[in-house]
């Protein structure tokens, strides 16, 4: 579940290749955060459950992890007429999906969590685990940081400058950890970053992205390697415009 980290060159620059991880980079720290909840009660099946967003990649790393550990990972959706491809992927992995409204007309992610929380409430917290949108709680964040750190390859250099996409910002302040040193070139691609998680990072610039998060990059502007268009690949084109060589870009996941 915690490979050493793939990175490989595109052009000019270095890019960290977590798209090789089934789960993505969230994979890295929600496994031992999902161990560390089951062996409370080891004997137990346990079920964690989660409000995504359609185009999030964490629905696909709760399928992947939670079958790999024997546990169940349930994701609610807005439902939509047709239904986007990294839920179908999530699906596919072993991830139950609960898709909350009628199909016709968007349902809010606050909503979608009301969904979850009404679930949860009906089942056994000791074997029932509401995890928060974008995994961002300390124990997931400790857990994220000593598995990136195991997974640095021996003699990597620390980034001068790395790109990366930020939707809750929880990459992004496990990373800023690591490295604090580094330059991060923030890619804003859904909500404002709250100000109090930027005030944490020593060194960024911010970019945001022009498109709605669930709209893919512009095209023309993907990247030339495997990435999630409505997430990841949003870098690609501010990288290209503005990046130096030797610039790192750190790539969460991939389209199925």
């Amino acid at each position: 579940m915690n490979p050493p980290l793939v990175i490989e060159d595109a052009g000019e620059f270095h890019v960290i290749r977590d798209d090789h991880l089934l789960g993505g980079t969230k994979q890295r720290g929600l496994a031992p955060y999902m161990q560390e909840v089951i062996a409370t009660s080891p004997d137990e099946a346990h079920e964690f459950v989660y409000a995504s967003p359609v185009s999030g990649y964490a629905q696909v790393a709760m399928g992947a992890v939670a079958k790999e550990l024997g546990a169940r990972g349930v994701v609610f959706v807005d439902k939509r007429t047709e239904r986007t491809a990294l839920t179908n992927y999530a699906e596919s992995l072993g991830t139950t999906i609960m898709e909350v409204g009628d199909g016709d007309t968007h349902t809010p992610l606050w909503q979608v969590e009301n969904a979850a929380s009404k679930y949860l409430a009906t089942k056994s917290l000791e074997t029932h685990h509401i995890v928060p949108f974008g995994l961002d709680t300390p124990e997931f964040v400790d857990h994220l940081e000593a598995s990136i750190r195991d997974a640095i390859p021996e003699g990597m250099e620390t980034p001068k400058r790395l790109w990366l996409v930020a939707g809750s910002a929880t990459i992004l302040k496990v990373l800023a950890r690591i490295w604090p040193e580094t330059e991060f070139h923030v890619v804003q691609v859904g909500k404002e970053l709250p100000s109090a998680t930027m005030a944490g990072i020593p060194r960024f610039r911010l970019y945001v992205a022009p498109m709605s998060f669930e709209e893919p990059t512009a095209e023309g502007e993907e990247p030339p390697f495997p990435s999630v268009l409505t997430y990841d690949a949003k870098v690609w084109g501010f990288a290209r415009r503005l990046g130096k060589p030797g610039d790192y870009i750190w790539n969460v996941g991939k389209d199925p």
